[in-house]
């Protein structure tokens, strides 16, 4: 698929999410699932408002007690009833959760405008996960973890793509097949606590906020390879395998843009071929704002890029918002350019 094939088909989808075939398929398809969850959007929000109300009752009748404007039991009436409303109201008001449930039924529905067979799983499936109070602390793996599993980070840490962290959050679990190819999307953020030499003041610092793709590959390879980002001409990383070595590649356009590490040299530049890397800064030049790197690991590539959120959807606003809807499509037209671009689905070599 030459590249002016590529950008022909990214036009056309781009054309026909504009179109009104997709204004049609959105209204009759869409909108009458984003209608029950506006719903539970405004109840939602109302009840949030509630909590702050309720807050602010028990607070006043806590001190008129104090000042004996009004008598203790009456001051422990008001407070506790307060107080009661409260713990109802938060329970209620849960805008995160109803997005999430929001997301897993209209996300299919709207990639099978494009094309069939995605599937959204928000939920995590560990038995240690409560979805009304999503974090919990992992003793395993000593990792604070939001809607993931011990497998997922397990995985994070795998293909050296990140530097050490002990909070993961997944917010989307996207998986599908663009041309006949799988691929598996997560919208994650790692995140690393960091105590000050006082040990008083804990800030978290974020490590990596943005999207990961994971693909079988077009090429069998037994080594591993990691591309990370050159930053500012450090080649060292805290989480790079001590059984990888620095590849050195016949590139200065590449090695400007990137480092590599394996574990055979040999096998590292016959997955790296001119092609693919000269594809990979191609990328890389287009999105600055992106932070792009990739791994063959496990018998699979990973291709990160950090820096921007992705298939987000404001809560404070209104869900039936045709637009927004229309955005995350257009996220998606630009993940399925780059897979055209990298020419990961085409078995012809990288």
């Amino acid at each position: 698929m030459s590249e002016n094939t590529n950008i022909s088909k990214s036009v056309e989808i781009m054309r026909k999410i504009s179109s009104k075939e997709f204004s049609s398929y959105f209204y009759k398809n869409i909108m009458p699932k984003l209608v029950q969850f506006e719903k539970k959007r405004i109840r939602a929000r109302i009840f949030g408002y509630a909590v702050v109300f309720f807050i602010a009752a028990a607070v006043i009748s806590l001190f008129l007690t104090i000042i004996n404007i009004i008598n203790f039991f009456t001051g422990f009436v008001l407070c506790a009833a307060a107080i009661a409303g409260c713990v109802v109201c938060t329970a209620l008001s849960n805008v995160k959760l109803i997005q999430r449930q929001m997301k897993s039924t209209v996300l299919p529905l709207l990639l099978n405008f494009i094309s069939g067979g995605w599937s959204v799983s928000p939920y995590c499936n560990n038995k240690n996960f409560s979805y009304r109070d999503s974090k919990y602390f992992d003793i395993n793996t000593r990792c604070r973890i939001d809607n993931a599993t011990m497998e997922d980070v397990a995985e994070f840490n795998s293909i050296l793509l990140f530097d050490s962290f002990n909070i993961c959050r997944i917010d989307d679990r996207i998986t599908g097949n663009y041309n006949s190819f799988p691929v598996v999307l997560r919208d994650i953020k790692l995140e690393e606590i960091r105590t000050s030499t006082e040990a008083r003041n804990h800030s978290a610092q974020t490590i990596f906020k943005g999207l990961l793709m994971k693909f079988p590959p077009a090429k069998n390879f037994e080594c591993r390879v990691v591309v990370r980002k050159n930053n500012h001409g450090v080649v060292t990383s805290g989480n790079i395998d001590t059984d990888l070595t620095r590849v050195h590649l016949e590139d200065p356009v590449f090695e400007k843009y990137f480092n590599v590490y394996s574990d055979n040299q040999v096998e590292a530049r016959y997955v790296l071929t001119t092609g693919f890397m000269d594809r990979l800064v191609n990328i890389a030049s287009k999105n600055k704002n992106c932070d792009v790197s990739c791994s063959f690991l496990n018998g699979y590539m990973y291709l990160a890029l950090g820096g921007k959120d992705w298939f987000d959807i404001d809560e404070k606003k209104s869900f039936k918002e045709m637009a927004n809807w229309q955005k995350i499509l257009v996220d998606f037209v630009e993940i399925f350019r780059i897979i055209d671009e990298l020419k990961i689905n085409q078995n012809i070599g990288m």
